[in-house]
């Protein structure tokens, strides 16, 4: 093998590297611990929706660490009045000061205000909580609130 074979070789061996071999910090609930530097950064979703419709949540993902993160998972939890028809895709690995987006779907099952909270995992590791609330209308409830007027019900044909 001649140099120039065994130089090459080198940036192969060098991204082999588990992330368990690096440790950047971890920012959890806005503290300093041991581990990745992954955060969430932002989670989207609409602040009211009517019923009758499925609400996307996307949640941006930022890679604040010196290092690659790989396996890394966000969960959404959800109140009893939603629920989760998609839970967002594994990111197989983030680059260092990289971001990505990952979204969910949610289905309302009553309306009100509901809570839900998106956990961010870098391996079985819980690394970062967010929480945000949406409301969900019924159109009779989402017209009232607006002073809309709605037709009044047709009676069925005699």
């Amino acid at each position: 093998m001649t140099l120039i074979e065994a130089n090459s070789l080198i940036p192969c061996l060098a991204s082999n590297n588990r992330p368990s071999l690096i440790k950047p910090p971890i920012y959890l609930k806005g503290q300093r611990g041991k581990g990745s530097g992954v955060i969430i950064s932002e989670i989207k979703v609409p602040p009211e929706v009517l019923i009758t419709y499925d609400v996307p949540v996307t949640i941006i993902i930022n890679n604040t660490g010196p290092g690659p993160v790989w396996n890394v998972t966000a969960l959404i939890k959800v109140s009893k009045g939603l629920q989760v028809l998609f839970q967002p895709q594994k990111v197989i690995r983030l680059e260092p000061g990289g971001w990505t987006t990952v979204v969910a779907l949610i289905h309302p099952l009553k309306e009100g205000t509901w809570n839900l909270t998106a956990e961010l995992y870098v391996g079985r590791l819980l690394v970062d909580v967010g929480s945000v609330s949406v409301k969900i209308y019924s159109v009779y409830s989402y017209a009232l609130e607006r002073g809309l007027v709605l037709p009044s019900p047709r009676l069925p044909p005699a």
